[in-house]
């Protein structure tokens, strides 16, 4: 994982172009432009870190002494419900879900 924003303002092709990239895994579009590069030569000091990749799910005893448990004469209390109407908020763009393998070049 990146922390690329020191570097926006210094990409040649502009900041505009790396901003569908932010947040995201970015490996492929990288590779599929800038292959010659030597990200750890150009960016490697904005490393923040690795992201942990596992295949086993966590067993939930180990997480039971961290949960709360509420609890009347012995029942637990249920959480309770969300409200009926759950304002938006995040505005839905007709252009979000295209993801064009993520390209931000695929629509020049």
């Amino acid at each position: 994982v990146y922390n690329i924003a020191p570097y926006l303002h210094y990409h040649p092709g502009g900041v505009q172009i790396l901003k569908p990239c932010l947040g995201r895994d970015a490996t492929s579009l990288f590779e599929k432009y800038h292959r010659w590069v030597n990200a750890d030569g150009l960016i490697g000091s904005l490393l923040l870190g690795y992201l942990e990749t596992t295949t086993t799910r966590p067993d939930p005893e180990d997480s039971k002494s961290y949960l709360p448990q509420k609890t009347v004469d012995g029942f637990s209390v249920p959480a309770p419900r969300p409200p009926k109407k759950v304002p938006a908020l995040l505005s839905a763009d007709a252009d979000d879900d295209d993801d064009e393998e993520d390209d931000p070049l695929a629509s020049r």
